[in-house]
C-alpha cells in the first residue's frame, strides 16, 4: 500500500503519515486536509482492526488533482498476517467534485 500510495502521489508528495489502529488519526488528517486545500498532492493511510489479517484504507491526490482511495488486506484469504504473495491492494476513484470530509471517532477524525 506504501509503494502504490507514493507511486500515484509522485515523488514530491505530502506523506501525512500512518495512523495505528487506537493511534489519534488528527494530525494526519489535519495534514491531508490543509494539502488538499492547497492543491498539493498527498497520501495518508489509517490501519484498520481486521477481523484476521492487519487492513488499511487510505487516500491519494495525486499531482494532476485526481483523489483515490486506497484498500489493503494482507490476506484476502484469512491465514492471519501478511502474506508475501496474497496481499491486495485495490484502488477506486473518488467522486468528483472531489470533497473530504472528517468522520469523528472517539480518537480524532478520519477522512472519508
Amino acid at each position: 500500500m506504501d509503494w502504490e500510495g507514493r507511486w500515484l502521489a509522485g515523488r514530491h508528495s505530502v506523506n501525512c503519515g500512518r495512523v495505528e489502529v487506537q493511534g489519534d488519526p488528527t494530525a494526519a488528517t489535519e495534514c491531508a486536509l490543509r494539502a488538499q486545500t492547497e492543491g498539493k498532492p498527498f497520501r495518508v493511510v489509517y490501519n484498520i482492526m481486521g477481523y484476521d489479517a492487519p487492513v488499511a484504507g487510505g487516500i491519494v491526490r495525486t499531482p494532476d488533482g485526481e483523489l483515490y482511495g486506497l484498500s489493503f488486506d494482507g490476506d484476502p484469504h484469512g491465514g492471519g498476517g501478511v502474506s508475501l504473495f496474497g496481499q491486495r491492494v485495490s484502488r477506486s476513484t473518488c467522486p468528483k467534485p472531489p470533497h473530504l470530509w472528517p468522520v469523528w471517532r472517539t480518537k480524532g477524525a478520519r477522512l472519508r
